[in-house]
Formats: structure tokens, C-alpha cells, sequence
């Protein structure tokens, strides 16, 4: 149990480090950094307000600050001030790391990634990666988690960072922690010593390194470990930490625990919960009840054990404890029922538990769950036999084997019985798939038959009625030339002016329904041609940015892509009264992301859907046939924000999964 106490007490303590040094180093500056030569002439943002705003998300709850953050990343962006966008990104990160929404964490993480590497304040590098660990080790994938943070060790190398001492000792820090909490001591008191070598003339760190130093030697040496507990236990008194002084309580205490000392640990024990505020991290309160109620169980005090116990495992289940932590809970539950002769209630302890284990120590497991099974039973049928006659103990034995079968049938029976229900739900889960690919594939066939039809009216407009408006100017031209008397006639002239024009306005016709430019350069290309068109005509300029080496994607998708931006923009240039649109098109990590926003008159986020003449139904149907989100909003500054996200690697399995297919075919 010992062990399991260890993995709790390095869970709490991998959320202070990996997330508390994230929030200390993040915004450790505030410079302001604006590239030079950029004017946007409806968009004025000044690089002191979303100074402010970042600022002011670092001092309120966390729901306000993810508004504070969203508004500063929106505001840089129309700013194009890298900085600001770089701070709004990994602090937004941060927030959702610290509501346990690790995948939103990282895709905010991966959005920061551009700005981060185009900004002046090259320790942003060093942040990315180290707040990605951070995310990857709360989430579970701790070998990712590892490869960010040499990353990070890599970026401060790479930019001659290695000045900046706390960066580098945070970083040694954060590996050393995983490496205890994976069992690898020696290695985490290599990195320790490396940090404790740089920040050893800083106390304001050396609590946070005695803490980890405390933990590298708790399964090797408790004397070493119960030295630096003390340690950090003197400092966080110094500097006033109720947080660092409550770990330390809590570390001390829990060696005494281990040691069999209980009356020592709940001594210390019960000075850390002392310091527990609003704010304290739930996990550190699961712990402490669970080293408390272990600790008045080898004292034999088991009301007080059980007490603490079943506060711990409540509060545990709520928090959504792995297997192991409710484990140990559990099994020093079951304990305390067995030697209170209370087999009933141990047995339904242990199988509680047993309900949602999967494989972990089940050998173990199962193997106490049929001795307390048996010493249950045995102990049911001593009362039995010692109230009745000496002539019956065969009939009794009889029953206990029958009762042992009929158990053992109904397990069975129950077994086959969630076996088959499985099969079923996985069974209508296939169906529902295949339901769904055949809706797309139905979507995909009309969308590349509407490209089909367009492509061909392209052609009968370019060869056919092009070629005899252009055959009509040459009968005309040559009209003009014979008969000089035309060459007057202001009529005549018109007519032939008018004539270019309807040329010229159905060659646009014809490269509109299928535009060369996506054919022969790609996607980036011909949205960029087609924005420049639209400044042209002056109905409406677009500032068009392109990030990320966007890759030639399958044809299909890149021709659904130009439509549905294209249909957009003729709702901004009809509907929205705007003077300015912004079109950016951010590719990274296999993820497409579409930005469209205008200063124009907006609506009604409510009645969106139902609005007349928007073509928004067709848009979101072309954007979930291929499986992409669409989010849609006002802007605080008025005007819309569209924002639509493609993950590319779909792409590449649908286009293998319909390759597959049509060679089965």
C-alpha cells in the first residue's frame, strides 16, 4: 500500500509543478512588439489594451479569465501583434489545463505554436513546450510529455537562453518530477542537482527543489527523504507558503506513516490539513484522508480509519481517481472489515472496487476476493452448524457445494449475458458508422456533381459563346475598317465597347465556376487570386495571410474549400455592409484552420440559421461532409468571426479507405 500512497502523493504534486511553473513563467514579460510597415485602417487596437487584458486574466476566476484571453488573442490578431497572440494562446492553454480540458489545452497549445516562433521573446519556445508536457503528463501521456520538455531543453540551447537560470532550473524541475513519479530516482537526482546548482543562491525556489528531493528518496532512503521534507517544510515557514508548508506537513507525516509510526504522522498530518484553503487542489485533500485513515488503521482505532476512508473514497470517485489510487483505499477498507469480523461488508468492498478495475493486479485481486469469498461463507456456515445437529453436517456440506455451482452458473450466466449485450452496441455502433459513411458519400457524389456541371458550362461558355462573341467583334471590327463612315459613329463604338465588356464579364463567369489557378498552384493561390479580384472591384477589400506550408491536399477538397470561402465572401460583400474583411488560412500538425472576419453590421447569433439568403445550410453541409467544425459569432468590435477547422489527417485515411474500396470493387 505503500506504493499506491507514493503514486497519490506524486499525482498532486505533478499538478503543482507542471502546472503551477507554467502560470509563474508565462507571463514573466510584457514587452510589446508591433511589426513595422502594417496599417489597417478600421481596425485600431492599441498593444496597451491587450497588455491589460492579459494581465487582468492572471487575477480573477478561471471562466473570466479564458474571456479576458479570447478578447486579448482576437484583438492581437487584428493588431498582427505577435506577442499579444503568443501570450493570449499559451495562457489560454493553461486555463484549460487547469479545468482538466487537456485536448482543448493542446489545440490552443498548437495554435500558439506560429506565433511563438514568429515573436521576438524567444523564451515563448521554451514556454510552448514546457506548458505542452504539462498537459501531455496530466492526460496521461507521459512519454510525450517527456519529449516536449527536451524540446524545451533543446530551444534554450538552440537561443542562448542558457542565462536565464530559473528557465533552465524550471525545466530540470518538471523532468525530475516525471522521472520520480515513473520510479526512476537516480536519474530525477541528477537533474535535481543540476537545477539545485543553478537556483541554490535563489531560496524563493528551494522549496519546490527540496520537495522534489524529498520524493526521489522516498522509496530508497526514508532518512534522506524525512531531511529535505524538513527542509522544505523550514523554508515555506520562512517565506510564508501555506502550499509548500502543507506538502511538507503532509510529506513528514506520511514517512512517519510508512515507517509505522502513525501517532507521529497524524501529529504532522494534521498540521497540513490546518493550512488546506478554498483553493487547495482536491487531490491533496483525497490524500491526507487516505494517509490519515491508513494511519489510525495501524493503530487499531478503525471507526476514525474508516471515517477518513470513506471521505477519501467519495471525494475520489468524484474526482475520477485511477484504478490504483481507489485501489489502495479500498483494499485497507476491506482490511479493517476483516478484522472486524465484518466479512459481508469486506466482501462487498473488494468487489466494488472490482467492478472498474480492468487489468491491474488482477491476479491479486481476484485472489483476495476468494478468500474473504470462502472465509465469508466458512464463517456463515459455523453459525449455521453450531445450531443444529451433529446427524445434518452432511446435508449442510451438500448445500454449501450447491450454492458454490448454482454461484458460479449465475457468474456465467451474467458474464455471457454483458457479453452479448456488448457484441449488440458494438454491432449497432458498426451499423451507425456505415449509416454515416454512406450519408457522406451520397454528399461527396452530389457535391462532385454540381464541380462536374460546373466545369462543363465553364467550357461551353469559354469554347462556345465566347468563341462567337468573339467571331461578332471581328465581323464588326471589319465593318468599321470598310466603311470608314463608321469610324464617326459614337452608336457604333458603343456597341463594340459594350461587347468587350459582355466578353469580359463572361470570360469572369467562366473562371468563376472553375478557376485554373486551383488547378495548376493549388488552394493558397487561388484564394489568393480571388481575393485580389474582390480588392479590385473595390466592393470590399480583404487582407489575405497565409501561415504553415499548406501541402497539396486531394482535389475534391481543396475545389469544396474554395467554394465554401468564396460563398462567404459574396455574403460579406451582399449582407454585412462591411468596408474590411480579414481572410487567414493557418495550417500546423496536420490541422487546417479557416479565419474569416469582417467590420461589418453582424446579426443575430440566435436566428442565424434561419436567415433568408445566407447559404449557410449549404456551407456547413460541404464543411461535414468532411468531417470539419464550423463556429460562427459577433465580434465585440461589431462585424462577424467565422472560424473552420479541418483535421487534413481524415483526409488521408478517407482517401485510403475509398482507394480500398474501390479496389475491392
Amino acid at each position: 500500500m505503500t506504493s499506491v500512497s507514493h503514486n497519490i502523493r506524486m499525482e498532486a504534486f505533478l499538478m503543482l509543478l507542471l502546472v503551477g511553473l507554467p502560470i509563474l513563467s508565462a507571463y514573466a514579460q510584457e514587452k510589446s512588439y508591433i511589426p513595422d510597415n502594417y496599417e489597417l485602417k478600421n481596425f485600431k487596437t492599441d498593444t496597451a489594451e491587450i497588455n491589460r487584458l492579459i494581465l487582468q486574466s492572471q487575477n480573477t476566476s478561471t471562466d473570466s479569465s479564458i474571456v479576458f484571453l479570447q478578447t486579448a488573442y482576437k484583438k492581437s490578431i487584428l493588431a498582427k501583434y505577435n506577442y499579444g497572440a503568443a501570450q493570449s494562446l499559451l495562457g489560454l492553454g493553461v486555463m484549460y489545463g487547469h479545468s482538466g480540458a487537456y485536448d482543448s489545452s493542446l489545440n490552443y497549445y498548437k495554435r500558439a505554436y506560429y506565433y511563438c516562433y514568429n515573436c521576438p521573446e524567444k523564451q515563448f519556445r521554451v514556454l510552448l513546450w514546457q506548458d505542452m508536457a504539462s498537459s501531455y503528463a496530466r492526460s496521461g501521456n507521459r512519454n510525450i510529455a517527456f519529449i516536449c520538455l527536451y524540446k524545451a531543453l533543446e530551444e534554450i540551447k538552440n537561443n542562448d537562453l542558457q542565462n536565464n537560470r530559473t528557465l533552465t532550473a524550471t525545466i530540470y524541475l518538471n523532468i525530475a518530477t516525471m522521472l520520480t513519479a515513473d520510479g526512476q530516482d537516480n536519474k530525477a537526482l541528477y537533474y535535481l542537482r543540476k537545477a539545485e546548482a543553478l537556483v541554490k543562491n535563489r531560496n524563493i525556489y528551494l522549496p519546490l527543489l527540496y520537495l522534489n528531493m524529498a520524493n526521489a528518496y522516498h522509496a530508497s532512503n526514508i532518512d534522506s527523504y524525512l531531511v529535505y521534507s524538513k527542509k522544505e517544510l523550514a523554508l515555506g515557514k520562512k517565506y510564508g507558503s501555506r502550499e509548500i508548508s502543507m506538502l511538507a506537513y503532509f510529506s513528514i507525516g506520511d514517512a512517519y506513516v510508512d515507517s509505522k509510526i502513525p501517532a507521529k504522522g497524524i501529529q504532522y498530518i494534521d498540521s497540513g490539513i490546518a493550512l488546506v484553503t478554498t483553493s487547495t487542489n482536491p487531490v491533496h485533500i483525497v490524500q491526507y484522508n487516505a494517509r490519515l485513515g491508513e494511519a489510525y488503521y495501524q493503530l487499531g482505532n478503525f471507526k476514525r480509519a474508516k471515517y477518513f476512508l470513506d471521505i477519501a473514497g467519495s471525494e475520489g470517485k468524484r474526482l475520477g481517481l485511477t484504478d490504483d489510487e481507489r485501489f489502495y483505499i479500498d483494499t485497507t477498507l476491506a482490511a479493517i472489515y476483516t478484522r472486524e469480523g465484518n466479512f459481508q461488508k469486506a466482501l462487498e468492498k473488494q468487489q466494488e472496487y472490482s467492478k472498474s478495475h480492468d487489468s491491474f493486479l488482477k491476479a491479486q485481486k481476484d485472489s483476495l476476493i476468494n478468500k474473504l469469498e470462502v472465509t465469508y461463507r466458512t464463517a456463515e456456515k459455523d453459525k449455521e452448524i453450531a445450531s443444529q445437529l451433529e446427524g445434518i453436517k452432511h446435508r449442510n456440506s451438500l448445500i454449501i457445494v450447491v450454492s458454490i455451482i448454482a454461484c458460479l452458473l449465475v457468474m456465467l450466466i451474467v458474464s455471457m449475458y454483458f457479453i452479448t449485450k456488448n457484441r449488440k452496441q458494438l454491432q449497432e455502433e458498426k451499423i451507425l458508422n456505415l449509416e454515416q459513411e454512406k450519408k457522406i458519400t451520397e454528399l461527396k457524389g452530389m457535391l462532385q456533381g454540381e464541380e462536374k456541371e460546373r466545369k462543363r458550362l465553364a467550357r461551353e461558355l469559354h469554347d462556345g459563346i465566347m468563341g462567337q462573341l468573339s467571331a461578332v467583334k471581328l465581323s464588326l471590327s471589319f465593318l468599321k475598317r470598310k466603311y470608314s463612315v463608321l469610324n464617326n459613329a459614337n452608336d457604333f463604338s458603343e456597341v463594340l465597347s459594350n461587347l468587350d465588356e459582355a466578353a469580359k464579364d463572361l470570360r469572369n463567369t467562366a473562371h468563376n465556376l472553375m478557376p485554373a489557378t486551383l488547378s495548376y498552384h493549388g488552394l493558397g493561390a487561388a484564394l489568393h487570386t480571388f481575393c485580389d479580384k474582390i480588392n479590385q472591384s473595390n466592393e470590399l477589400q480583404i487582407h489575405f495571410y497565409m501561415y504553415g506550408e499548406l501541402p497539396k491536399l486531394q482535389s475534391y477538397f481543396e475545389l469544396s474549400i474554395y467554394r465554401i470561402v468564396q460563398e462567404l465572401i459574396q455574403n460579406i460583400i451582399k449582407h454585412a455592409k462591411a468596408t474590411e474583411a480579414l481572410l487567414q488560412i493557418n495550417f500546423f500538425d496536420e490541422q487546417l484552420t479557416i479565419t474569416i472576419e469582417d467590420n461589418g453590421s453582424g446579426f443575430n447569433t440566435e436566428t442565424v440559421d434561419k436567415a433568408a439568403g445566407l447559404g449557410l445550410t449549404n456551407v456547413r453541409e460541404r464543411i461535414s461532409a468532411f468531417h470539419g467544425t464550423f463556429t460562427i459569432g459577433r465580434r465585440n468590435e461589431g462585424g462577424t468571426a467565422i472560424e473552420i477547422v479541418f483535421d487534413t489527417n481524415y483526409m488521408k485515411n478517407e482517401e485510403s479507405y475509398v482507394n480500398k474500396s474501390s479496389n475491392n470493387g
